[in-house]
This record gives C-alpha cells, sequence and structure tokens, in this order.
C-alpha cells in the first residue's frame, strides 16, 4: 500500500529492509562527544523520506516485537519547529499502529498521544470491515503530510525572512532557556 500511496501523493519516498537512521546518529551527537562512529545505529524496516525538503526523513515503519534534522532551519520560529512531526507505523501480528513525535520546545522529543491511529489486517472474510479501519489511517496519514507540506512552506518563508517570525527563533529560544 505505501508503494501506491507514494506514487499517488509524491509526499514520501519509501525505502525498505532495515535502513539506517540518520536523524538518530544527530540526535545523540552530543552526548557522544560529537563522534558518529561511538553512536549506536538505529534502523528501520522502512523509511519514508520528504520528497519536498532534501529527503529528510519523515516517516518511520517498524515491523518487529528513529527526525528531521533542523540545523537548516534554525533561524525559524520555534513555534513552526516544534509543530514539524515523524510519523512512525510500528507492526505487531495484524496490528498498525501509526505515531507521531515532534520537538518539544525544551529539545527532547515527545510523543504526541500514545497512537494517532491504530487498525488491525482483514485476513479473513468475516473481518474485511477492517479495511475501513486501514483506509481511515492512509486518510489520516495523507493529512497529517499535508499539513507538514504547508508548514515546510511556512518554515522556508521564516527562514527566507519572507514572512514575520511568530516567535523568537530556535537559536535564541534554546540560547535563553539556559540564561
Amino acid at each position: 500500500m505505501s508503494k501506491y500511496f507514494s506514487q499517488e501523493t509524491q509526499f514520501l519516498e519509501f525505502c525498505w529492509c532495515e535502513k539506517g537512521l540518520e536523524t538518530q546518529d544527530f540526535a545523540v551527537l552530543e552526548s557522544n562527544d560529537f563522534v558518529i562512529s561511538f553512536c549506536d545505529k538505529k534502523y528501520a524496516d522502512a523509511l519514508g523520506k520528504n520528497t519536498m525538503t532534501s529527503n529528510n526523513e519523515e516517516f518511520f515503519v517498524e515491523c518487529s516485537s528513529g527526525f528531521e534534522k533542523e540545523k537548516q532551519n534554525k533561524n525559524a520560529s520555534i513555534d513552526s519547529i516544534t509543530k514539524k512531526c515523524a510519523f512512525g507505523v510500528q507492526v505487531i501480528k495484524q496490528t498498525l499502529t501509526l505515531t507521531k513525535m515532534a520537538l518539544s520546545k525544551s529539545g527532547k522529543w515527545k510523543l504526541s498521544g500514545t497512537e494517532v491511529r491504530s487498525a488491525c489486517v482483514p485476513t479473513s472474510w468475516q473481518l474485511r470491515a477492517n479495511w475501513n479501519l486501514l483506509f481511515e489511517m492512509l486518510a489520516t496519514i495523507c493529512h497529517e503530510l499535508l499539513q507538514q507540506r504547508e508548514l515546510d512552506v511556512q518554515i522556508i518563508n521564516e527562514v527566507c525572512g519572507l514572512s514575520k517570525l511568530p516567535s523568537v527563533t530556535v537559536v535564541d529560544h534554546f540560547l535563553n532557556m539556559n540564561t
């Protein structure tokens, strides 16, 4: 389904089979003395990359029992950056769970609620009504990614000085947080 979703929406480009999470490396780089080889490598079973903004990691799929790099957006407002999200799908047996994660103003990643959507894959004719929940999950993903595209444009406009910042910049926020 993700292949067709990707082809139809052009929002994400999916890579499958244990892809290394580049954003995980950046998230733990400081605690490893900025030596990338000291970082524990994390993998996703599938990885959706944003086709609009430099192929940044934005959607993770984990099928067993990893975010947006913000270096280029340091002059965007902290309010806009904390709305930027990464999505994940965890598959356990027949249940798919969609989660959403964003950067908090404290600088830590926060899980937005325990789940955005959940659905069971129908494995028999009697469970065919479960397809509705799967299609609702796809619609939710599409809607959320549309909102992220609008936010991408807003962040680009803020960084380029084309729109007024609704709050302090990311850099100013974190510099003033420790003073």
